[in-house]
């Protein structure tokens, strides 16, 4: 199962978060794009709506210049 609700946090120093946005999720893989760059240092991503168990196994993060 996969959270069907999803928001993105970034942060310079790992303890301000700003939100980037909401995002509604279906089963399977799932890819977010954002609409416009994002410069950050880290990056945060939290469940919102979980039904149930929620196991999340991989991450990859891309970068176009």
């Amino acid at each position: 199962m996969l959270p069907t609700k999803v928001e993105i946090f970034t942060s310079e120093d790992g303890e301000k978060w700003v939100s980037i946005g909401q995002w509604t999720t279906k089963g399977g893989t799932q890819t977010i794009t954002f609409e416009e760059s994002v410069k950050t240092r880290y990056l945060k991503y939290q469940m919102i709506t979980v039904p149930g168990r929620v196991d999340i196994t991989r991450f990859y993060i891309y970068s176009w210049e």
